[in-house]
């Protein structure tokens, strides 16, 4: 370190820039050192994760949604950053979601959902992305049926946006009822496209709601649901069973956002009775909430 030091020295004397000049060339030294040290740091930190090379994500200007044949559009925020999401293979239960943080990351509400996005489909959002710790990603259903979790990044270095997978552990004192859902079924409000699906009429004024099955689940049937007098929620008739076969299908019935009266029971992989009613988020979006059926 002296002998840096006097060859500094002796390199500003030569230049003649004097003793403050020297310090100043000191100190800019140490910050250049200082976040160089930083940026290293940064990095090894997203070497530890997995970024996604097969999904990408780029500011949704009008030249690039112009490359798709459609694309989906959710507004998360109105002074945030529009951005696209495509991949080159069709994502399935492609999920935006806000992530929250306590000791790790986790999944915090389903903001927005898509059945299928094709490879010549965009999701573009409207949203917020904060510098320090992340607050929305995506998830999406692989090939494995396993559900898949990414926070996007943005670098603080040139701005470039990145999708970033993380492990999905909720804090032990969240309701996760809201999350678990995901790993049983898709679901969403029917169109056309899903008219050769079956189809079970439960009411005759409901709406129609996709149901896409993501594991091996038995027993499978529609319910009524009811209520004690401690407001305490329980299954209170079968209205029709589901063929144990069936991996996509229709319900129609009429769902409520307050109070529930309809959901849907089955038997899981593990022998476990589930039971889950169905209602909308604050966006409209339909959920399935788990029932602990106390009667």
């Amino acid at each position: 370190m002296k002998l840096i030091t006097l060859i500094l020295e002796e390199f500003c004397m030569k230049i003649k820039i004097g003793f403050f000049g020297f310090l100043a060339m000191c100190m800019l030294i140490w910050v250049t050192l200082v976040f160089s040290g930083c940026r290293k740091d940064r990095q090894a930190v997203y070497n530890g994760e997995s970024v996604s090379p097969t999904i990408m994500i780029r500011p949704a200007t009008d030249g690039l949604l112009n490359i798709f044949d459609s694309y989906y559009e959710y507004n998360d925020d109105n002074n945030g950053e529009r951005i696209a999401i495509w991949a080159e293979f069709t994502l399935r239960n492609l999920n935006f979601i806000s992530v929250g943080f306590e000791d790790s990351l986790f999944a915090e509400n389903t903001l927005y959902a898509i059945y299928e996005l094709q490879p010549k489909q965009a999701f573009v959002i409207k949203t917020f992305i904060s510098e320090g710790i992340p607050t929305c990603g995506i998830s999406y259903l692989d090939e494995n049926n396993e559900i898949k979790y990414f926070y996007i990044s943005e670098s603080g270095l040139d701005g470039s946006l990145s999708l970033v997978e993380f492990q999905n552990t909720p804090p032990v004192e969240q309701n996760t009822a809201e999350i678990m859902p995901d790993s049983y079924f898709f679901v969403d409000y029917a169109n056309d496209n899903n008219n050769d699906f079956m189809q079970f009429i439960i009411d005759e004024e409901g709406d129609y709601f996709l149901f896409r099955k993501n594991k091996q689940l038995e027993d499978m049937c529609v319910i009524s649901i009811a209520f004690d007098d401690d407001i305490n929620f329980y299954q209170d008739d079968v209205l029709t069973y589901l063929p144990d076969d069936l991996g996509e299908f229709v319900i129609k019935a009429e769902a409520a956002a307050t109070i529930p009266n309809r959901g849907i029971s089955f038997t899981d992989e593990y022998g476990i009775r589930k039971f889950f009613y169905i209602t909308f988020d604050e966006y409209g979006s339909v959920r399935l909430i788990e029932l602990q059926n106390n009667h």
